[in-house]
Formats: structure tokens, C-alpha cells, sequence
């Protein structure tokens, strides 16, 4: 439904509210617009979750921290495109 909103808005049928996150790269690309500078928090978070034990693997280490990693990249992007 939200994808659905997203290209409705894209399109020039609309406005949406939507995470900044999920247009990241339209933003970039200035296939979408932010009218207005406000950002509110949602408070949502995501979670990588897994059983303490057995200890985690190494693919699964590694997965958690490129995960992070890209989560990291994204609010930076964010932070610097809502900073303009």
C-alpha cells in the first residue's frame, strides 16, 4: 500500500507521509521532493534478532555487521539531505 502512495506522489497525483528511508535514492535522484523541511521521528526501529546460544556464526557476524554498516550509510545520507 505504502508503494503504492509513493508512486502516486511521484507521479504528481498526490502527496504522501512516508519514511524518509524507504525514498533515499529518489531523494538523490530528485525523482521526489520534500516540500517541507520538517522530519518527525517515528520511533520505529528494526531488530536483528538471534539466540545467544550457540554462539552466532561467522556469516552470521559478518551479515550483522554489513547491516549495520549499511544502516549506518543511510542516516548519514539522511541526516546530510535533511540538513539542507
Amino acid at each position: 500500500m505504502l508503494d503504492l502512495a509513493i508512486s502516486s506522489a511521484m507521479q504528481g497525483l498526490g502527496v504522501t507521509i512516508v519514511d524518509v528511508s524507504l525514498i533515499e535514492e529518489d531523494l538523490r535522484a530528485q525523482r521526489i521532493i520534500t516540500p517541507f523541511s520538517l522530519c518527525v521521528p517515528s520511533g520505529a526501529s528494526y531488530y536483528l534478532i538471534y539466540p545467544e546460544q550457540p554462539a552466532p556464526s561467522t556469516v552470521l557476524r559478518e551479515f550483522a555487521e554489513w547491516l549495520e554498516g549499511e544502516a549506518a550509510v543511510t542516516r548519514a545520507n539522511l541526516l546530510a539531505y535533511m540538513s539542507r
